[in-house]
């Protein structure tokens, strides 16, 4: 598995697992999300393997509606004309939207990650969530869980 100059797996290659697993009979790597190292130079690249992934995300099947899943950091969280937008760290321009059932109930089961990330500059926010394509060709969160990382101070 590639890796960055941090150590950390590259994006581009995706977790180890998810081209072995299947999700709703469709290989996991084509639903999971991961945002690019986003680059101002490379905008247009990033921005057409954005959406060759999502097109293939999120395929309605008859009825049913197909969702995605995003692994993403939060940058932010501000309030929206429907509830809330959640920015994800290297995706500034493809705004996830929050209803305001789905705002409620993440503020109500994760306060204390919220709360530490608000108050600690070293804490990061990780969001797993599923997501559909809204009319406006944003993303709309049907669920998300919050995982807060603190980084270890020697």
């Amino acid at each position: 598995m590639a890796r960055c100059s941090s150590g950390w797996p590259a994006r581009s290659s995706g977790p180890p697992g998810a081209a072995a697993s299947t999700a709703k009979g469709k290989p996991l790597a084509h639903s999971l999300y991961i945002p690019e190292i986003f680059d101002a130079k490379r905008e247009d690249a990033i921005v057409r393997r954005r959406a060759e992934l999502l097109s293939r995300a999120i395929q309605s099947a008859g009825n049913r509606r197909s969702l995605a899943i995003l692994v993403g950091e939060v940058k932010e969280i501000a309030p929206s004309h429907i509830g809330a937008r959640l920015v994800v760290k290297h995706a500034p321009r493809f705004p996830f939207m929050l209803a305001e059932d789905v705002e409620r109930r993440m503020k109500k089961t994760f306060a204390n990650e919220l709360a530490l990330w608000d108050a600690n500059a070293d804490a990061h926010l990780v969001a797993i969530a599923t997501f559909g394509i809204g009319a406006a060709l944003w993303g709309l969160i049907a669920g998300v869980i919050t995982l807060l990382i603190l980084r270890r101070r020697n």
